[in-house]
Protein backbone atom coordinates (compact mmCIF):
# COMPACT_ATOMS: atom_id res chain seq x y z
CA UNK A 1 0.00 0.00 0.00
CA UNK A 2 1.72 3.74 -0.87
CA UNK A 3 1.87 6.12 1.07
CA UNK A 4 -1.36 7.84 0.26
CA UNK A 5 -3.19 5.65 0.41
CA UNK A 6 -2.23 4.52 4.39
CA UNK A 7 -2.68 8.25 4.97
CA UNK A 8 -6.02 8.19 3.79
CA UNK A 9 -6.80 5.43 6.17
CA UNK A 10 -5.53 6.59 9.12
CA UNK A 11 -7.72 9.97 8.31
CA UNK A 12 -10.55 7.32 8.05
CA UNK A 13 -9.83 5.96 11.15
CA UNK A 14 -9.69 8.93 13.09
CA UNK A 15 -12.91 10.27 12.59
CA UNK A 16 -14.45 7.00 13.03
CA UNK A 17 -12.77 6.92 16.16
CA UNK A 18 -14.07 10.40 17.29
CA UNK A 19 -17.46 9.37 16.38
CA UNK A 20 -17.90 5.99 18.56
CA UNK A 21 -15.34 6.59 21.20
CA UNK A 22 -18.28 8.30 23.45
CA UNK A 23 -20.19 5.08 23.04
CA UNK A 24 -20.52 2.04 25.24
CA UNK A 25 -17.46 -0.72 24.22
CA UNK A 26 -19.86 -4.29 23.83
CA UNK A 27 -17.79 -6.52 22.16
CA UNK A 28 -14.72 -6.93 19.80
CA UNK A 29 -14.86 -9.67 16.94
CA UNK A 30 -11.71 -11.08 15.20
CA UNK A 31 -12.59 -12.70 11.78
CA UNK A 32 -11.21 -15.05 8.62
CA UNK A 33 -13.39 -14.39 5.85
CA UNK A 34 -13.31 -15.88 2.12
CA UNK A 35 -14.43 -13.18 -0.52
CA UNK A 36 -15.78 -13.46 -4.26
CA UNK A 37 -16.71 -11.10 -7.00
CA UNK A 38 -20.30 -11.52 -8.52
CA UNK A 39 -20.79 -9.26 -11.11
CA UNK A 40 -17.55 -8.95 -12.48
CA UNK A 41 -16.13 -6.30 -14.72
CA UNK A 42 -13.35 -5.72 -17.98
CA UNK A 43 -13.50 -9.78 -19.04
CA UNK A 44 -12.72 -11.17 -15.62
CA UNK A 45 -13.98 -14.46 -14.99
CA UNK A 46 -12.91 -15.10 -11.38
CA UNK A 47 -12.12 -13.12 -8.32
CA UNK A 48 -11.48 -14.51 -5.32
CA UNK A 49 -9.68 -13.63 -2.07
CA UNK A 50 -8.81 -14.90 1.44
CA UNK A 51 -8.29 -12.43 4.32
CA UNK A 52 -9.01 -11.47 7.72
CA UNK A 53 -10.26 -8.73 9.75
CA UNK A 54 -11.70 -6.91 13.23
CA UNK A 55 -15.34 -5.42 14.12
CA UNK A 56 -15.59 -3.15 17.53
CA UNK A 57 -18.76 -2.59 18.18
CA UNK A 58 -20.88 0.12 20.90
CA UNK A 59 -24.18 0.04 22.82
CA UNK A 60 -26.43 2.65 21.12
CA UNK A 61 -29.73 1.30 22.98
CA UNK A 62 -30.45 -2.32 23.64
CA UNK A 63 -29.91 -5.01 20.88
CA UNK A 64 -28.65 -2.45 19.04
CA UNK A 65 -24.86 -1.14 18.12
CA UNK A 66 -22.99 1.24 16.13
CA UNK A 67 -19.66 -0.20 15.22
CA UNK A 68 -16.40 0.12 12.64
CA UNK A 69 -15.00 -2.92 10.83
CA UNK A 70 -11.52 -3.29 9.16
CA UNK A 71 -9.79 -5.92 7.36
CA UNK A 72 -7.57 -6.86 4.09
CA UNK A 73 -7.89 -9.37 1.75
CA UNK A 74 -5.98 -11.07 -1.02
CA UNK A 75 -7.53 -11.28 -4.36
CA UNK A 76 -6.56 -13.97 -7.09
CA UNK A 77 -8.13 -12.38 -10.08
CA UNK A 78 -8.38 -14.64 -13.34
CA UNK A 79 -9.19 -12.06 -16.53
CA UNK A 80 -9.11 -13.00 -20.45
CA UNK A 81 -7.13 -10.51 -22.29
CA UNK A 82 -5.35 -9.15 -19.48
CA UNK A 83 -2.63 -7.38 -21.39
CA UNK A 84 -5.12 -5.83 -24.04
CA UNK A 85 -6.95 -4.43 -20.55
CA UNK A 86 -3.75 -2.97 -19.17
CA UNK A 87 -3.93 0.24 -20.67
CA UNK A 88 0.33 -0.41 -20.31
CA UNK A 89 1.52 2.44 -22.21
CA UNK A 90 5.49 0.67 -22.18
CA UNK A 91 3.75 -3.05 -22.88
CA UNK A 92 1.61 -1.39 -26.31
CA UNK A 93 4.18 0.92 -27.57
CA UNK A 94 7.21 -0.16 -26.63
CA UNK A 95 7.88 -3.95 -25.90
CA UNK A 96 5.02 -5.57 -27.52
CA UNK A 97 6.84 -4.42 -30.76
CA UNK A 98 10.29 -6.14 -29.69
CA UNK A 99 8.57 -8.88 -29.13
CA UNK A 100 7.34 -9.38 -32.21
CA UNK A 101 10.61 -8.71 -33.81
CA UNK A 102 12.06 -11.28 -31.49
CA UNK A 103 9.96 -14.33 -32.61
CA UNK A 104 10.98 -13.44 -36.17
CA UNK A 105 13.73 -15.98 -35.38
CA UNK A 106 12.68 -19.46 -35.26
CA UNK A 107 15.14 -20.49 -33.00
CA UNK A 108 13.28 -18.34 -30.71
CA UNK A 109 10.19 -18.98 -28.20
CA UNK A 110 8.37 -16.94 -25.37
CA UNK A 111 5.86 -18.07 -23.46
CA UNK A 112 3.91 -15.29 -21.47
CA UNK A 113 1.56 -15.70 -18.71
CA UNK A 114 0.04 -12.95 -17.07
CA UNK A 115 -0.71 -12.98 -13.23
CA UNK A 116 -2.86 -10.28 -11.03
CA UNK A 117 -3.18 -9.65 -7.40
CA UNK A 118 -5.46 -7.37 -5.60
CA UNK A 119 -4.69 -6.09 -1.93
CA UNK A 120 -8.34 -5.07 -0.73
CA UNK A 121 -9.00 -3.03 2.61
CA UNK A 122 -12.59 -2.01 3.33
CA UNK A 123 -13.44 0.07 6.51
CA UNK A 124 -16.83 0.64 6.68
CA UNK A 125 -19.26 1.82 9.46
CA UNK A 126 -21.82 -0.99 10.72
CA UNK A 127 -25.47 -0.75 12.18
CA UNK A 128 -26.31 -4.05 13.82
CA UNK A 129 -29.76 -5.61 15.75
CA UNK A 130 -28.31 -8.25 18.10
CA UNK A 131 -31.81 -10.57 18.39
CA UNK A 132 -31.60 -14.39 20.51
CA UNK A 133 -34.61 -16.39 19.75
CA UNK A 134 -33.24 -18.97 22.01
CA UNK A 135 -30.69 -19.02 25.17
CA UNK A 136 -27.13 -18.13 23.92
CA UNK A 137 -27.99 -18.31 20.26
CA UNK A 138 -28.08 -15.02 18.73
CA UNK A 139 -28.56 -13.60 15.53
CA UNK A 140 -27.67 -10.18 13.95
CA UNK A 141 -28.32 -8.56 10.28
CA UNK A 142 -26.75 -5.57 9.67
CA UNK A 143 -26.67 -2.28 7.55
CA UNK A 144 -23.55 -0.61 6.80
CA UNK A 145 -20.96 1.16 4.19
CA UNK A 146 -17.59 2.58 4.10
CA UNK A 147 -14.61 2.66 1.82
CA UNK A 148 -12.36 0.10 -0.11
CA UNK A 149 -8.64 1.05 -0.29
CA UNK A 150 -7.71 -1.39 -3.00
CA UNK A 151 -4.02 -1.84 -4.71
CA UNK A 152 -4.34 -3.96 -8.43
CA UNK A 153 -0.81 -5.51 -8.74
CA UNK A 154 -0.52 -7.47 -12.44
CA UNK A 155 2.48 -8.60 -13.57
CA UNK A 156 3.43 -10.90 -16.98
CA UNK A 157 6.12 -14.24 -16.28
CA UNK A 158 7.85 -14.24 -19.41
CA UNK A 159 9.84 -17.84 -19.87
CA UNK A 160 12.12 -17.00 -23.11
CA UNK A 161 13.95 -20.16 -24.93
CA UNK A 162 16.95 -19.79 -27.69
CA UNK A 163 18.22 -23.11 -29.85
CA UNK A 164 21.44 -23.36 -30.59
CA UNK A 165 21.52 -25.86 -33.60
CA UNK A 166 25.27 -26.51 -33.95
CA UNK A 167 25.79 -27.73 -30.78
CA UNK A 168 21.92 -28.69 -29.79
CA UNK A 169 21.58 -26.81 -26.87
CA UNK A 170 18.65 -24.65 -26.15
CA UNK A 171 19.11 -21.66 -23.58
CA UNK A 172 15.94 -20.81 -20.96
CA UNK A 173 15.15 -17.92 -18.76
CA UNK A 174 12.26 -16.70 -16.89
CA UNK A 175 11.89 -12.95 -15.58
CA UNK A 176 8.57 -11.30 -14.29
CA UNK A 177 7.74 -7.82 -15.86
CA UNK A 178 5.51 -5.88 -13.21
CA UNK A 179 3.10 -3.00 -15.00
CA UNK A 180 2.47 0.02 -12.91
CA UNK A 181 0.58 -0.46 -9.50
CA UNK A 182 -3.25 0.40 -9.90
CA UNK A 183 -5.51 2.02 -6.89
CA UNK A 184 -7.90 3.62 -5.69
CA UNK A 185 -10.68 4.23 -2.97
CA UNK A 186 -14.00 3.47 -4.02
CA UNK A 187 -17.82 3.78 -1.75
CA UNK A 188 -19.55 0.87 -1.11
CA UNK A 189 -22.65 -0.43 0.91
CA UNK A 190 -23.41 -3.69 2.71
CA UNK A 191 -25.59 -5.95 4.33
CA UNK A 192 -24.90 -8.71 6.09
CA UNK A 193 -26.43 -11.83 9.08
CA UNK A 194 -24.73 -13.27 11.08
CA UNK A 195 -25.42 -16.10 13.87
CA UNK A 196 -23.43 -16.48 17.31
CA UNK A 197 -23.01 -18.98 20.19
CA UNK A 198 -22.51 -18.13 23.42
CA UNK A 199 -19.41 -20.36 24.53
CA UNK A 200 -18.73 -18.68 27.89
CA UNK A 201 -19.57 -15.63 29.32
CA UNK A 202 -16.51 -13.83 27.87
CA UNK A 203 -16.59 -14.79 24.20
CA UNK A 204 -18.97 -16.93 21.71
CA UNK A 205 -17.83 -17.82 18.44
CA UNK A 206 -19.76 -16.67 15.16
CA UNK A 207 -20.10 -17.19 11.24
CA UNK A 208 -21.69 -14.73 9.10
CA UNK A 209 -22.23 -13.49 5.08
CA UNK A 210 -21.88 -10.22 4.24
CA UNK A 211 -23.25 -8.62 0.44
CA UNK A 212 -21.34 -5.89 -0.33
CA UNK A 213 -22.06 -3.03 -3.25
CA UNK A 214 -19.38 -1.25 -4.80
CA UNK A 215 -20.97 2.53 -5.66
CA UNK A 216 -21.04 3.64 -9.00
CA UNK A 217 -18.83 6.43 -9.31
CA UNK A 218 -17.64 7.22 -13.08
CA UNK A 219 -14.40 9.16 -12.96
CA UNK A 220 -14.00 9.08 -9.61
CA UNK A 221 -12.59 6.92 -6.30
CA UNK A 222 -10.58 4.39 -9.06
CA UNK A 223 -14.32 2.58 -9.74
CA UNK A 224 -13.41 2.82 -13.33
CA UNK A 225 -10.78 -0.34 -12.88
CA UNK A 226 -12.32 -2.17 -10.06
CA UNK A 227 -12.86 -5.37 -10.94
CA UNK A 228 -16.14 -6.22 -9.66
CA UNK A 229 -19.59 -4.90 -9.16
CA UNK A 230 -20.55 -6.54 -6.16
CA UNK A 231 -19.10 -9.39 -3.92
CA UNK A 232 -19.80 -11.49 -1.13
CA UNK A 233 -17.73 -12.64 2.22
CA UNK A 234 -18.54 -15.32 4.20
CA UNK A 235 -16.53 -14.88 7.40
CA UNK A 236 -15.97 -17.05 10.92
CA UNK A 237 -14.85 -15.30 14.08
CA UNK A 238 -14.62 -15.37 17.89
CA UNK A 239 -16.79 -12.52 19.74
CA UNK A 240 -15.14 -11.13 22.90
CA UNK A 241 -17.58 -9.67 25.31
CA UNK A 242 -17.13 -6.67 27.47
Amino acid sequence: MNKKILSKVIIFLMFLTGLLTAQTLKDIKIFSDYSSGIDKRFLVWKAAGVGGGADINFELYEGLTLGISAGYQLFTINQDSVIQQLQWDFWEYRYKGNISVDLTDTTIKATLSPFEKMDVMPIKLNLEYNYSPVADLTITPSLGGGIIFYTRRIYIEETWSKYYPTVGYTFIYSYRNFAPFKSGNPLFISSGLNASYKLTELFSIYGGFNYNHIIATDGDFGYDIFPFKNYYSVKLGLTFMY
